[in-house]
C-alpha cells in the first residue's frame, strides 16, 4: 500500500526534473516510459515517443551501435556518452546520456539525457576567448614574460623570445639575469625585489638585455607581481625595445653638445670682436650683446637693460635701421664721442627676426684722420712756398749774371759797379 500510495508521488517528482528521464527495452530499443522532460523536449507526445526507438532521435545511433552500447553497459553497469538528439521537427542539439544497466524483473536500460547546448555555447565562448587571448599573448608586437620570484623565466611569448635570439623552449627556465646586460643586474635585481614586495603595483624601468648573439638592445619593461592559484607570487613583463629611440636620444644630446659648443665658439669670436656686436629682436629689445657694446650703449643709452631701443645717442633707431644717404655707416656722436653704426636684418624666416648691429668707436681714428688733413694742408703751403722761392731764386739769377755782363762790358764807375 505505501509504495502504491509513493508511486504517484515519485512519478511527480520525475516529470519536475530539468533532465530526460528515458527507460528502454535492451532487446529493441524501444522507450517503455518517459518523463514529461523527454518527450516535450523533441516536440512528441507521450504517445508518439512510446512508440519511438533509440535510432529515431539519435542520429549517430544505428541498430548496431545500439547493441554495442547495450552490451557495454551490462558488462560495465553505466556508460557516459555525448552525442545529439533530433527533435520531431528535423533539427538537432548536443546532449550528454547518462545511461544505467538495471536488472529487475526483467533487464531495463535507464538513461538520463542532459541538454548541453547552453554547455556547448559557453565552453565555444571560452575556447575562443582563450584563443584570441593566446593569440594576443603569442603574436603581440610586445616582449611578454612571467617570471617566479627569483626570476626564473616561466613564460615568454614567441616574440619576445625571438628578440633575444632564443626559442621559445630556450628561454623558459632560464634565469632572467641571463638576458640582462651584466653592469645593469644589480639594478634590475634591485626594482624585481621592490616589485615582488609590493604586488599589484605597475613598476617601469628602462635596461639593457643582451641577445643570444651578444649584441646588447634597450627595453622599456612594465613589471607587477600577481598571486597566483597556488598563492606562489609571479612577476608579469612587458617589454619594449628601445634601442632606437635611446640611439635617437644619445644623437640628440651629442648634436644638442655641439650646438652648444659652437654657440659658445660663436659667443667667444662675438666677445673678443673690437667692434660692439647687438642683436636686437624685432620688438627693438635687445637679447645679446658683447663687451665692447656694452661700454658703448652705456654712452649712447644708459637705460637699454630696461626698455627698448629707440635710440642712440640723439640719432632716432628707426633711421639707423635704414640705410644711410652716403655710404654704409652711420655716424653718431654723443658725450664727445664719434661713433659709426651699420645694422642687417637677421633672416631666419619670411618676416624679420631682429637685427644685428654693429657699433665702432671712431673718434681716435677721426682725430687722427684731422691731425694728417692739417699736416696735408700744411705741407702744401710748404711746397707752394718752395716753388715760389725757387721762382724768384731764377728771376734773381738771370738778374745778376746780366749785371756782371754789364759791368765788365761797359765802363762803369767801381763804386757803382759795388
Amino acid at each position: 500500500k505505501r509504495t502504491q500510495e509513493a508511486l504517484p508521488l515519485f512519478r511527480t517528482l520525475i516529470d519536475h526534473t530539468n533532465d530526460a528521464i528515458e527507460v528502454i527495452d535492451p532487446k529493441t530499443g524501444r522507450f517503455l516510459d518517459a518523463n514529461v522532460q523527454a518527450y516535450q523536449a523533441l516536440g512528441y507526445t507521450r504517445e508518439e515517443f512510446l512508440n519511438l526507438t533509440i535510432p529515431d532521435i539519435d542520429p549517430e545511433v544505428d541498430e548496431q551501435a545500439r547493441q554495442e552500447m547495450v552490451e557495454e553497459t551490462r558488462q560495465f553497469g553505466f556508460l557516459v556518452r555525448e552525442s545529439q538528439h533530433r527533435r520531431k521537427d528535423g533539427s538537432v542539439f548536443p546532449v550528454e546520456v547518462n545511461i544505467n544497466h538495471v536488472s529487475l524483473d526483467h533487464e531495463y536500460v535507464l538513461a538520463v539525457v542532459r541538454g548541453t547546448t547552453e554547455r556547448k555555447r559557453a565552453e565555444e565562448a571560452l575556447r575562443t576567448s582563450e584563443e584570441r587571448y593566446r593569440a594576443l599573448y603569442r603574436d603581440n608586437p610586445s616582449m611578454f614574460f612571467t617570471l617566479d620570484s627569483s626570476g626564473v623565466i616561466i613564460s615568454v611569448n614567441i616574440f619576445g623570445a625571438s628578440q633575444l635570439g632564443y626559442t621559445v623552449d630556450e628561454v623558459e627556465g632560464m634565469s632572467v639575469f641571463d638576458v640582462i646586460y651584466e653592469a645593469d643586474r644589480t639594478a634590475v635585481t634591485h626594482q624585481l625585489q621592490r616589485c615582488v614586495q609590493n604586488p599589484g603595483k605597475i613598476n617601469c624601468w628602462q635596461f639593457r638585455k643582451v641577445r643570444k648573439d651578444g649584441s646588447m638592445l634597450w627595453v622599456e619593461e612594465q613589471a607587477r607581481a600577481i598571486t597566483d592559484a597556488n598563492g606562489a607570487i609571479n612577476v608579469l613583463l612587458v617589454c619594449q625595445d628601445i634601442t632606437d629611440r635611446k640611439q635617437a636620444e644619445e644623437a640628440q644630446k651629442r648634436l644638442l653638445a655641439q650646438i652648444r659648443e659652437q654657440a659658445q665658439q660663436v659667443q667667444n669670436i662675438i666677445d673678443t670682436v673690437p667692434e660692439g656686436v647687438i642683436l636686437l629682436s624685432k620688438d627693438q629689445f635687445v637679447t645679446l650683446t658683447n663687451p665692447v657694446a656694452r661700454e658703448f650703449l652705456a654712452q649712447m643709452a644708459p637705460d637699454w637693460e630696461n626698455s627698448r631701443l629707440n635710440q642712440l645717442g640723439s640719432f632716432p633707431l628707426y633711421d639707423i635701421l635704414t640705410s644711410p644717404p652716403k655710404g654704409l655707416w652711420h655716424e653718431i656722436t654723443s658725450n664727445n664721442l664719434i661713433f659709426e653704426a651699420i645694422a642687417r636684418p637677421v633672416e631666419n624666416s619670411p618676416h624679420n627676426g631682429g637685427w644685428v648691429l654693429v657699433l665702432r668707436d671712431v673718434t681716435q681714428e677721426r682725430d687722427i684722420q684731422q691731425r694728417i688733413q692739417r699736416q696735408d694742408r700744411l705741407a702744401a703751403v710748404g711746397q707752394l712756398a718752395a716753388g715760389i722761392a725757387h721762382d724768384f731764386n731764377n728771376i734773381l739769377t738771370v738778374i745778376r749774371l746780366y749785371t756782371q755782363l754789364i759791368s765788365r762790358t761797359v765802363d762803369v764807375p767801381r763804386h757803382a759797379q759795388e
